[in-house]
């Protein structure tokens, strides 16, 4: 063998052999709890605020329940470790997941493009409501006319 081909070999090697990267993800604990190292369309989905009053074992199971039911990431080789053990939960979880990624709305609103629709959505109810209140405000005249209360 020659030096060029020696080289070749421990530089194919030291790359196959190099550890990946560690991500914040990867260094936070309960990485699946914390929604800072998650998608933004999974936040909605991770509002535990109770995860101070829980112990070691507690966090660990709600870690591994979130990990499986929110971000379907499940245990395929050795499928009898996970909380999701039969194939409908585990179907059911890839189904989810997928609809979530699919989804118009979730998509803009993780995009901040959504920011008029709640304005507009209130305003809708609004109109609704002064609509009914001016029809309950005539009846009241109306009443009171009957009664001769009102001229």
């Amino acid at each position: 063998m020659g030096a060029k081909q020696k080289k070749l070999k421990q530089k194919a090697t030291k790359s196959s052999t190099q550890k990946q990267k560690k991500t914040r993800r990867s260094k936070t604990k309960y990485a699946a709890l914390d929604p800072k190292v998650n998608l933004k369309i999974r936040t909605e989905l991770l509002d535990y605020d109770y995860l101070s009053q829980l112990n070691e074992e507690e966090l660990e199971w709600l870690n591994k329940f979130t990990e499986e039911y929110v971000h379907a990431s499940l245990n395929t080789k050795n499928p009898r470790k996970n909380l999701h053990r039969t194939k409908k939960m585990r179907i059911d979880c890839y189904n989810r997941n997928n609809s979530r990624n699919r989804d118009v709305l979730t998509r803009n609103k993780m995009l901040n493009k959504l920011d008029g629709v709640d304005k507009l959505l209130n305003v809708g109810y609004d109109e609704e409501e002064k609509v009914h209140n001016t029809i309950d405000a005539k009846i009241q005249i109306n009443n009171l006319k009957k009664r001769k209360l009102l001229t």
